[in-house]
């Protein structure tokens, strides 16, 4: 598992200040962890499956520096584990990442403005 962080996109639809990132997975395992710029608040995060798999975004709250040290505490979203292509908003955090529940492929794609 690495760190990765999220990333200007670029413009979109003419908003200059759009980040997004991806993150896929191919078995039951748990993805990178992806560090969420301070200051963003209006996150969109979707969940695509596909093969029959079964998958959740997980958040956390806790500060970089615990984050970094692997010892943050994971949340689930509300939308649980999906086995269809769900998409949900979320609260301010520090970081999420996406957990294959059951196999089949699986990706989170978060984006904000």
């Amino acid at each position: 598992m690495s760190v990765i962080n999220m990333t200007r996109a670029g413009v979109i639809n003419g908003n200059e200040n759009v980040w997004e990132v991806e993150d896929s997975l191919a078995s039951v395992t748990t993805g990178n962890i992806i560090l969420i710029p301070g200051g963003i608040i209006g996150l969109s995060i979707t969940v695509s499956v596909g093969g029959g798999a079964s998958a959740k975004a997980q958040y956390s709250t806790d500060t970089l520096n615990t984050i970094l040290n692997g010892t943050p505490i994971w949340l689930d979203w509300p939308a649980g584990a999906v086995a269809s292509n769900t998409a949900d908003r979320c609260a301010p955090v520090s970081a999420i990442r996406l957990n294959q529940t059951v196999g089949g492929t699986s990706k989170l794609t978060a984006r904000a403005q």
